[in-house]
């Protein structure tokens, strides 16, 4: 395998991006911004494949990290204490390494394995990030790994895999679990079984279809599964293990799956913390010195609210809110009648006209006091700063 060269690239730290220095000084601060290694391979299709403008596609790229590091952050303190103590971590399904490159924050680089069907990913996160590398294949029973692992971490494959192939995978996975250790695993539940489809009897439904452009369909397709279904999985594959369900653990999206090996686990012990999600709509500057912000906010953490949201320019708090307006579309789309109140607005009146070089970014907290950054706005993607009527930046959906 040749080096990876600048133009393999899709992102590298040398661009310097006002989005992505603002998210990553916002939430990890300067010290820990600046360890985390941010090149993304141009054949990244967790980049790639997304729909949006490109500034918004490198936000939801290191948003999507940053949620899934916290989430096996608790995880790994339900189960062991910390994530720090974990001996030897297993990466399965890693792509490119939206999420390897939060891990080497946490855990020195030689106890993680980061391994995928890629073999280019594989590679790029050995030659960038220092992991070990295992190239995976589309067979389970043709993996071998000698390694045993205290975390398995498989984010988004179950949720693309037939049935033929899901309790495989399971199983083998449960093979390379160390005693003591736990098996995370995501997967589409059936409350986002797309409208018109209807979920089998049996409670797994594929579809022959998926974002990626390289992986044969019939094998990594997109897959809708029901509790029922991923118990029965789990017990067959593991002797009789009983699962721990987080709803919408993954992301906010997919649901996620806990199997311990060897002592249990009280459950109601992990009082899982999904922190806020939500984006940014609109950005108008209505003069000179009147800047309106609008969007929504939620938080699905059971027992817990956004407590704040936060328009910062250029990392100074200038107004704080709340979402107290209607946003049926949201919850409708989210699926979550709950959050039916979740639109905010504010309005700033500015110090000084705004700059070319000034960002705007907005995050919501909740009263856990966890915070996400819902919208980066740097200025400088303003065609016309003295006549900007309109940044309208759609949420996902």
């Amino acid at each position: 395998m040749n080096p990876i060269a600048p133009g393999d690239l899709a992102y590298s730290a040398k661009e310097r991006n006002p989005v992505v220095l603002a998210f990553l000084h916002d939430q990890l601060g300067p010290a820990d911004a600046h360890r985390l290694n941010v090149d993304i391979h141009a054949a990244d299709e967790m980049l790639s494949s997304l729909p949006w403008p490109r500034d918004q596609r490198l936000l939801h790229y290191f948003q999507s990290g940053r949620k899934m590091i916290r989430a096996i952050e608790q995880i790994a303190a339900w189960r062991f204490g910390s994530l720090g103590v974990v001996r030897a971590m297993l990466d399965f399904a890693c792509g490119y390494g939206r999420l390897g490159r939060w891990l080497g924050l946490h855990l020195p680089r030689e106890r993680i394995w980061s391994s995928d069907i890629s073999a280019d990913g594989v590679a790029f996160q050995r030659e960038r990030f220092g992991h070990h590398g295992i190239v995976s294949v589309a067979d389970p029973a043709e993996f071998h790994c000698a390694q045993r692992f205290d975390l398995i971490f498989v984010a988004s494959l179950f949720s693309h895999l037939p049935e033929a192939t899901f309790g495989a995978w399971l199983e083998r996975l449960w093979t390379l679990l160390a005693d003591g250790g736990v098996l995370v695993f995501s997967v589409h539940g059936e409350a986002i079984v797309p409208a018109g489809m209807t979920m089998p009897a049996g409670g797994i439904l594929f579809a022959p279809e998926s974002e990626s452009a390289t992986l044969d369909t019939a094998q990594y397709g997109t897959t809708w599964v029901s509790e029922a279904f991923v118990h029965r999985a789990v017990r067959d594959a593991t002797g009789g293990r009983v699962p721990v369900r987080i709803p919408r653990g993954l992301c906010d999206y997919q649901d996620l799956y806990l199997v311990t090996k060897g002592r249990a686990s009280d459950p109601a012990a992990l009082a899982f913390d999904h922190g806020p999600q939500g984006a940014v709509d609109i950005v108008a500057l209505e003069t000179a010195h009147d800047l309106f912000v609008e969007g929504w906010a939620a938080d699905n953490t059971p027992g817990s609210r956004i407590t704040t949201v936060e328009i910062l320019l250029d990392g100074r708090i200038v107004q704080r809110c709340l979402p107290d307006k209607p946003r049926p579309e949201v919850a409708a789309t989210l699926r979550e009648p709950g959050d039916a109140e979740c639109g905010w607005s504010a309005r700033v009146r500015l110090e000084a006209p705004l700059q070319r070089d000034n960002v705007l970014l907005v995050r919501a907290t909740n009263a856990r006091g966890s915070s996400h950054v819902l919208g980066v706005v740097p200025t400088t993607r303003a065609p016309e700063i003295e006549a900007f009527p309109a940044y309208v930046w759609r949420w996902p959906g």
